[in-house]
């Protein structure tokens, strides 16, 4: 089973790489803070050092929630970064293919069983740029630093305090309570919205090609491999499925999944999610949160 552990450790490797690709970004998220406080400068009337509030207040909120995005999704180290992970995830794709293709002898060219490859490729990459660039931007990040930015105008927010919560929202991940603690390292709401998005996308771009090759060849699958780590938290399930897995390389055969389906449809703290089968176990997985990898193969014989 060495192809097997190769291609693992590979896929481990690439994981890390896309979702490392946005790695540092202060620099970004200062930026937006400048822009996001010329912005309220420029278009909300300042008196004695205070926001008024506006009869349109309402009004200059929504579009302050478009400036917001516009001013992430224009920056130019961001988009870059965009497009950099984009093309880590591509390579994780080409990992996934080339290990069928190399190990199981199976390709996705043209089937008929199933949607093709390139067109599921392209929605998971639309999905993940409007996540990026658009709605994603908008409803996690852009909506709720309005609201906040709302309720303070309100309050009778100064031009300091709006600085303030701005750097505490962005930079630290705060809802804006002035406190006198602030936490060293904590990850702003940019930051965790696109990390947590980047794991996302790259567990959905390989668990789509898997669920393709497990729909083309399904007859010819008789197992899994179970990839990933276990942490302290990880379910009952995933400790056994990792821990047999372990004995043969990696791979599960489809008794042995099955087995850990029912533990899974028994554990309350981790259940498995309705409907998850063989077909589309890469993505849904063991449980809501698990990060294990189900890659569908065809053991060759000893």
């Amino acid at each position: 089973m060495d192809e097997v552990v190769k291609y693992t450790e590979e896929l481990e490797r690439l994981k890390i790489l896309a979702v490392n690709q946005f790695g540092e970004l202060t620099e970004i998220e200062k930026e937006t803070i400048d822009k996001t406080f010329e912005w309220l400068i420029e278009n909300i009337k300042i008196e004695e050092g205070q926001f008024t509030i506006p009869k349109n207040l309402l009004e200059e909120m929504n579009r302050f929630v478009l400036a917001v995005v516009d001013i992430v999704a224009t920056n130019e180290q961001y988009t870059g970064k965009v497009v950099s992970y984009l093309k880590n995830i591509d390579l994780l794709g080409e990992n996934t293919l080339s290990f069928h293709k190399q190990y199981n002898g199976l390709t996705l060219k043209a089937k008929k069983e199933g949607a093709q490859l390139s067109e599921v490729q392209k929605i998971i990459t639309d999905s993940l740029l409007d996540s990026y660039l658009d709605n994603g931007l908008n409803v996690h990040f852009a909506e709720p630093l309005k609201d906040l930015i709302y309720r303070n105008i309100l309050s009778g927010m100064s031009l300091k305090e709006a600085k303030f919560y701005l750097g505490e929202y962005i930079l630290s991940g705060k809802n804006g309570v002035q406190t006198n603690t602030n936490e060293k390292g904590a990850p702003g709401k940019l930051s965790r919205y696109l990390n947590q998005t980047a794991t996302i996308g790259v567990d959905t771009y390989t668990g789509m090609i898997n669920m393709q090759i497990y729909k083309a060849y399904e007859k010819d699958i008789t197992g899994f491999i179970m990839s990933g780590s276990l942490i302290e938290t990880s379910s009952t399930q995933c400790r056994k499925g990792v821990t047999e897995a372990r004995e043969t390389g990696g791979y599960l055969t489809k008794k042995q999944i099955e087995d850990l389906f029912t533990i899974a449809k028994n554990n309350k703290a981790a259940l498995l999610i309705e409907g998850t089968d063989f077909s589309n176990l890469d993505i849904n997985k063991f449980h809501w949160g698990c990060r294990h990898e189900f890659t569908p193969i065809i053991k060759k014989p000893n």
